[in-house]
């Protein structure tokens, strides 16, 4: 996430996190990154206890549905970070990539993380080409491509090995 937010030129006013029931991003891109509002969005209630950023502070906006149930405002968001967008079914993604291109400002940057073939840890997986071809066709720009190794990963649901592909993009123009 910190790569990616190199991109943005110091705009720093609207970022949406697309699973982080924890808040632990959220509370870094309010406090450190001096976002003046988040909108996190994660199917889990957990996102709603108060954990790291009280549930007063006004700067956070917490939903409670699924990503692709969610409607994202056009042109709002100067930073995108989709941190579990990899167990999104691979039939909503285009939707979903669809959406969050209209969500951002013509400047803003779109970080993803999803899972690479052979991860294990989650039930969906893509090629790089796969990914390209997802973001050209949802009009991102791909302009930084990370694909991790695979390493042990004891998640909370199933331990597995986790190999993953981040991407950072923006608008095409």
């Amino acid at each position: 996430m910190k790569k990616a937010l190199s991109y943005t030129n110091g705009h720093r006013n609207n970022a949406l996190i697309l699973g982080d029931a924890s808040l632990v991003q959220s509370k870094y891109l309010i406090e450190v990154e001096k976002f003046s509002r988040v909108v996190d969005v994660d199917i889990s209630p957990a996102l709603l206890d108060d954990g790291p950023v009280g549930r007063n502070d006004q700067r956070l906006e917490r939903v409670v549905k699924p990503f692709d149930e969610f409607l994202p405002p056009t042109d709002t968001f100067d930073f995108i970070y989709g941190k579990s967008i990899a167990f999104n079914p691979k039939k909503t993604v285009r939707t979903l990539l669809d959406g969050l291109n209209h969500s951002l400002k013509s400047d803003g940057i779109f970080c993803a993380v999803w899972a690479a073939e052979g991860d294990s840890f989650r039930n969906v997986q893509y090629t790089e080409e796969e990914l390209r071809r997802l973001y050209s066709n949802s009009g991102l720009e791909i302009i930084d491509l990370d694909c991790q190794p695979a390493v042990p990963n004891r998640g909370l649901l199933r331990p597995g090995i986790s190999h993953t592909i981040n991407v950072i993009a923006k608008k095409t123009e």
